[in-house]
């Protein structure tokens, strides 16, 4: 398990992008994903959709680069993100 995946991370949205662009060889700067990763996106879509309609706020997508050097941990709190578990994945 990477660090970024860790539920109670203190690493910030920065470095765990970077780490996670790092651990994926099919992503260029974090603008294309491989034939596999786009499979799996595909796959998870509607879950995706359901756990974000159930977020206490919503994303600043505008505003992302205020939020690079907040820990990930603190982010899911305020956000009510919950990471996908193993069992949520298959």
């Amino acid at each position: 398990m990477l660090e970024y995946q860790r539920p109670r991370t203190e690493l910030t949205l920065g470095n765990g992008l970077s780490e996670y662009y790092s651990s994926h060889d099919g992503l260029v700067g974090g603008r294309g994903a491989s034939p596999g990763a786009r499979e799996f996106f595909r796959c998870l879509f509607p879950l995706v959709l359901w756990r974000c309609s159930r977020m206490r706020r919503r994303w600043p997508w505008l505003d992302l680069e205020r939020y690079r050097g907040v820990p990930l941990s603190g982010i899911r709190s305020k956000y009510g993100i919950r990471l996908v578990s193993g069992g949520e994945r298959t």
